[in-house]
């Protein structure tokens, strides 16, 4: 695992584990075993590493969504079953990311984190529209 997987690993650990308002870049840094100037060449902030959180795990549950997709479900019913599931299994495997998910609530679309959700959310909603555009017709 590499510097930043270190970090973003020691983070959600602290984040989960102490809170978000607890937590110290210092804290961070003792965890992850890495300097402030390596945490700092990948993040600026703490609100960049939770960003950063955020981003993956959004991603990480996304991916099952594309699963469903990919396998073309014939009715609504199957597609919103199918993304259930997807959550559930997600949820079930990723305990300390999706209570760090649903603790950070949502993000700031303004920053960098807030762009890169943004743009996972538009291009998953299109494929849902492209999808769904047979049943509409």
């Amino acid at each position: 695992m590499g510097a930043r997987e270190n970090i973003l690993t020691a983070a959600l650990g602290c984040f989960t584990e102490e809170g978000y308002e607890r937590t110290t870049i210092a804290r961070i840094c003792e965890r992850s075993g890495v300097s402030n100037g390596a945490l700092f060449h990948y993040f600026r902030t703490k609100e960049a590493i939770a960003g950063a959180l955020y981003v993956d795990a959004i991603q990480s549950v996304q991916q099952g969504y594309w699963k469903v997709l990919a396998q073309r479900p014939e009715t609504l019913h199957d597609a919103v079953a199918g993304v259930i599931r997807q959550q559930l299994s997600w949820i079930e495997a990723n305990p300390e990311r999706a209570r760090f998910l649903y603790n950070q609530g949502r993000l700031d679309q303004a920053t960098d984190a807030g762009g890169q959700l943004k743009t996972l959310n538009d291009d998953l909603c299109s494929a849902y529209r492209d999808w769904l555009e047979p049943f509409v017709a």
